[in-house]
Formats: C-alpha cells, structure tokens, sequence
C-alpha cells in the first residue's frame, strides 16, 4: 500500500471516503505489466469491515471459471457505506462550455499557442525558453 501511496495511485486518507465509507476498485498493472491489483480503501476501521464484506459478497457473484482461475473482472468498482451514504452526484458540466466547440479537431500544441497568444513559434522556443527559466533560477532570478 505504500508504494502505490507515494505514486498516487490510493485515493484515500483519513479525511475521504471518510466515515465509514468506502471505496473497492481495479488498478491495472500499476507496477508491471499483467499484475493487476485490487484495493479496498476506507478512512476508518469501520469503513474498512465494510468493504471487506463487500467484496467477499463481490466474490461470491463471480462464475464458475472465474473462480477456478482467481480471475476478477478487470474493471471492479464499487463504493459504499454502513450508515454514511454517498450523496450522488451528477458530471460537473451538463454540457461543454461554448469555448469548448472547436477545439476538439486542434492538437495540443495548436492549443497551447491559443492559450499563449502566439501563432507560430519556432522549433527551438522552448529550449531557449528553458535555458533563460534554468538561468533565472541559478542566479537568483538576475540576468
């Protein structure tokens, strides 16, 4: 659990799920490759039981062959709690902000130029660009 902690890859702490609320899902080869891993999160000893309940109920729903080769579906999700419900919610948006209408057939460096307020910019901006912040930063901020 620490080495998936320190990459990012636990969703959890002491403040969410929180309660005791939990959350079971899939992680696909965090580490190498066909080594999967299933995790069960909570914030609390409580959150933890229930998800440990939760997930020999999931077993238990699995197939026949699935159980003869340890098989798990490869995307498991699951979220829940005792006595602390989830409040559903809806996506952020309803639908995309106007702004958004064009940009999906512009590549991410057309974008980027959008953003910054340049049309063309030569191949070799960057490395300049990166060579004065690296200079900037040895020399305390003086050219």
């Amino acid at each position: 659990m620490h080495a998936l902690g320190v990459n990012y890859l636990l969703i959890s702490n002491r403040s969410w799920p929180g309660g005791d609320r939990y959350v079971i899902r899939s992680l696909f080869e965090p580490f190498a490759a066909d080594v999967n891993y299933i995790v069960l999160e909570a914030s609390t000893e409580a959150g933890m039981n229930a998800a440990t309940a939760r997930f020999a109920e999931l077993l238990k729903t699995l197939g026949d062959d699935a159980k003869a080769t340890a098989t798990i579906p490869p995307r498991l999700r699951a979220i829940g709690g005792v006595q602390d419900k989830w409040e559903p919610r809806g996506p952020g948006w309803t639908s995309r902000p106007a702004e958004w209408a064009t940009m999906g057939d512009r590549s991410v460096a057309e974008l980027v130029r959008g953003v910054q307020g340049q049309a063309d910019l030569p191949r070799h901006a960057g490395r300049q660009r990166a060579r004065l912040l690296g200079h900037l930063e040895l020399h305390g901020g003086r050219l």
